[in-house]
């Protein structure tokens, strides 16, 4: 199971809901596989007029949409995602953008193996043979058992899960740290240094300001007197 903090879920759900293909078009159950499906149907409508048989029904299209038949499927829909694959699909003369299918930030994934082999093994054999000539007859031989049984068995490897949490790699605050680490080791300046600095220049600020009163006032009296 892979989450997202809370910051990054927020970010999320405000990308999803302002585009017109994902999640809302899912009614709450975005995924990745869904919405390249989605993408492939609604290039599928514009360029072929029609609708391949394992694709659905992209919301806002029309339910009279037909299905491509054996021609269609062959000539336009095939083409068309492999060229939607290779990233080379145009319609009408118009360049076809990757699909933006952002990863959710949510979501449960499940790994399985399967197994085999032959049934029943030699160790059971003879009982199995014996159980079913009982309730089949005796012209059940183990070959016949072999092709007409099968065992299937269904089991949890693990019982444990796995949970990744995804966080962002730079933050504002990592840039701040940065920048001041990179101040501090090349001109030796600190917080102190820098409170010293903005003093200064208000100090020099306002003491500008005060001068140019005194001999702004200095002249006009001058004036006055003459």
């Amino acid at each position: 199971r892979t989450s997202c903090p809370k910051h990054i879920k927020q970010w999320y759900q405000r990308r999803v809901r302002g585009d017109p293909i994902l999640e809302e078009k899912f009614g709450g159950g975005y995924t990745i596989s869904k919405c390249v499906m989605q993408n492939r149907a609604i290039n599928t409508i514009r360029k072929c007029n029609c609708l391949a048989f394992y694709m659905d029904l992209p919301p806002g299209e029309s339910k009279g949409t037909p299905i491509c038949n054996l021609y269609q499927e062959w000539n336009c829909v095939e083409p068309l995602l492999e060229d939607l694959a290779l990233g080379t699909l145009k319609i009408n003369n118009v360049s076809v953008p990757d699909p933006d299918c952002p990863s959710p930030c949510v979501y449960t994934t499940y790994s399985y193996t399967i197994s085999q082999s032959e049934y029943p093994s030699q160790s059971v054999e003879e009982e199995i043979l014996r159980n079913v000539g009982s309730q089949r007859g005796s012209n059940w031989d183990i070959q016949k058992i072999r092709d007409n049984y099968l065992k299937v068995h269904i089991y949890f490897e693990e019982l444990s899960t796995l949970e990744m949490e995804r966080h962002p790699s730079y933050l504002i605050s990592n840039l701040i740290g940065d920048v001041g680490g990179q101040l501090g080791l090349l001109l030796g300046m600190n917080i102190c240094s820098l409170v010293q600095f903005t003093d200064y220049i208000i100090r020099f600020s306002f003491y500008q300001g005060v001068m140019r009163l005194i001999r702004y006032y200095r002249v006009k009296n001058k004036n006055d007197n003459k």
